[in-house]
Order: structure tokens, then sequence, then C-alpha cells
């Protein structure tokens, strides 16, 4: 094994080896405020913040040489694609934050977030924000969305009242007459009022104008990578789909095009070969699989994979040599399709090709019925 080979195991090792320590260790609760922006790094609250003393969680940061597979580990401790990948070393210019959450740690205690602006007594912030119609609108559209016992009769007459002067709202009177899930109360040494994360940061917005600009300037981020990210992955998609595109097309039209016919028998002729390779690799033709997704954008061969785009070429190129020896349609068909299926087990395995899908992936979209 090469030295780079064995400081990247080494490397992995350590930080797999770290993880699970960091998240077993349990932090004993503490009292005091939290910094609204904090927050926002949602885990990233005081131990006082989660429901329960016996909440676990802590901080990683990954440290390594270029191209060690940082990114990679965390894409795959997260469970989501936050970072690219590539084999190109320095590929991750900026510094991104990812959360990994588990079922019962998505609430937060809106108590410790009010201290922010009464330390004293933060029941009476968490209650004047309650007050408001906005706040009472987004509760009950979250409720809506995430609990189906909501009771959305008491809601509307609450709704009505919302913003007066004589209204009156606190978080135990949500939680009993709407029967609300979003929000919940809790007594005792480490009680408090907490609340899902997407309430809480809504409350953190309202209580903090510097915190509802990082959010605002954060998601524009996402965006904007995301978008950056998506367009090179479009690009690249297109590129391999045309790899031997030209190949066939030169034998179409120098074997199986008669200029006498018209330009658009001629196209027919072109859709129909094309046909032939959608049939072989996807199961469909063009049509089919454009009548199963009428809302997709692009086309059957815009939303393929990297390993069936790698085939595709290379379909592409066999079916142009079996036009110009003067093979039958059928024939070439049933041998394209043989073709397809060792080709597709073949490359899906390749190493080289994992990474390609991992930086490119295409819009997930269903099978087509047969």
């Amino acid at each position: 094994m090469q030295e780079g080979s064995l400081r990247r195991a080494f490397f992995l090792y350590i930080i797999v080896s770290f993880i699970p320590h960091l998240v077993r260790r349990s932090r004993r609760p503490r009292s005091g405020s939290i910094d609204a922006a904090d927050v926002g790094s949602a885990g990233e609250a005081s131990e006082g913040t989660f429901m329960s003393n016996q909440f676990k969680s802590g901080f990683v940061t990954l440290v390594g040489r270029p191209n060690v597979g940082k990114s990679s580990l965390i894409n795959a401790v997260v469970g989501h694609k936050v970072a690219i990948t590539s084999s190109t070393a320095q590929t991750t210019r900026h510094r991104f934050r990812a959360i990994l959450t588990t079922e019962d740690n998505d609430y937060l205690s809106l108590t410790d977030i009010a201290k922010y602006q009464n330390p004293k007594d933060p029941r009476f912030v968490i209650q004047n924000w309650m007050r408001t119609r906005n706040t009472i609108q987004y509760l009950g559209i979250w409720e809506e969305l995430h609990n189906p016992s909501f009771n959305r009769v008491e809601f509307e007459a609450v709704k009505k009242e919302a913003g007066l002067n004589s209204f009156v709202m606190t978080p135990q009177r949500w939680i009993e007459e709407m029967n609300a899930i979003g929000i919940q109360s809790k007594a005792g040494r480490y009680g408090g009022t907490y609340a899902h994360s997407d309430i809480a940061f809504e409350f953190a917005s309202w209580l903090s104008p510097e915190f509802k600009l990082y959010i605002i300037k954060d998601y524009q981020r996402l965006k904007r990578d995301e978008g950056e990210r998506l367009s090179i992955g479009w690009e690249a998609r297109r590129t391999l789909a045309k790899t031997n595109y030209r190949i066939h097309t030169d034998a179409i039209k120098a074997h199986l095009i008669d200029e006498s016919i018209s330009p658009a028998h001629q196209r027919m002729t072109y859709a129909n070969e094309a046909d032939v390779i959608n049939v072989a690799l996807f199961g469909c033709t063009a049509r089919e699989w454009r009548d199963a997704h009428p809302d997709a954008k692009g086309n059957i061969r815009d939303t393929a994979e990297i390993h069936e785009l790698i085939v595709l070429a290379n379909l592409e190129a066999m079916n142009a040599d079996y036009i110009r020896q003067g093979i039958p349609q059928m024939e070439r068909l049933q041998t394209l399709r043989k073709v397809a299926r060792y080709q597709l087990q073949s490359v899906t395995a390749a190493p080289s090709t994992k990474r390609l899908e991992s930086d490119i992936a295409p819009p997930s979209l269903p099978p087509v019925k047969k």
C-alpha cells in the first residue's frame, strides 16, 4: 500500500472511531442564556436547550490533508450530499455546516433562546411572540402539515382574536386547546417551553434581526451552491450522452436514409434508431417515457444516471457498426439488449463510476410502467 493510501486509511480510522465517542458523550445541563446566532447552527445550543438531560450531542471538525475523504465522510455520516466530492484536490474551498439529528432530538428550548432578551423572566418574551397574528398563523400551518390531530376548529376561532390588545396566548393554552405537538411545555428542574426546530428558528428570527439575516444569507448560499452543482452536473451528463452521437447518426445517414424521402420521414428514421438504443438500455421508447413523466424537464437521456450514459455511448457505437454491416433492426435490438445488461452490471460496480455518480446526481423520477 502506498504512503498516501496509508495516511488516508489512518485518517478515516481516527475520525470514524472518534465520532461515536463524541455523539455518545452526555453533556450535563447548565443554565444561562444562549446567543440567537448559536441556535441557528442547530445542535449548537446549550445543554439546557433540549428536552432531556439524557440528550447527547457533540461537535466534530474534520481536519486533514487535501483529497483524503473529509467531504465524503461528512456526506456518509449525515446521510445527505451536503458537500461536493471529486478526485480533484481542494474541491471544497468553503466552510460548510452539516447537522446530524436523531429521531427525538428536534426540539429546542424557547426558554433559553428568550433569555437572550430577558434573562430574568423569559416567559413574557414567549407570550409576547405568541400574541401576534403572524405567529399564530405560522404555528397553525406547521401543525396542519405535521399533526393529523390538530384542532382546526378551535384554531380558526383563535386566529380571529390573534393580534388584538385583549388577546393572550401561552404555550400551555396552545398545547391544550389545539392539541398541538410543535410546542411542548415541561415542568421541573429542566423544564421550560420547547419547540420543534422549525418553530424555534422562527422564534429566534422574530427575536433577533441578526439571526434572521444569518438564516437568509445561509439559505442564499446553499441555493447558489446547489445551482452551481446542478449546472455542472447537467453539462457533464449532456456531454456524456453525446459522446458517440455523431458516430451513430452518420451511420444512419449513410446506410438507412433515402435522400429521396422528405425531411420529416428522415427524422422519423433517426428517431426510430434512437429508440432502438432507448429500448435496449431503458426498456422503453422516448414517447413511452414522456407519457409516464409528462411534467419532467428534458428527455429520457437527460435524466439517466452516469452508468447508463456510459453504456449508452457504447451502444451507439455498436449499433452504428451493426448498421454498416446491414444487420436487421430486430436482430440488432436483441443483441444490444444483451450487451446493455452485462455492461450495466460491470460499469455500475466500477469505483470510478460511483465517484462520478456521487458528484453528478440526476433528477429522481419514477420508473416507466409497463
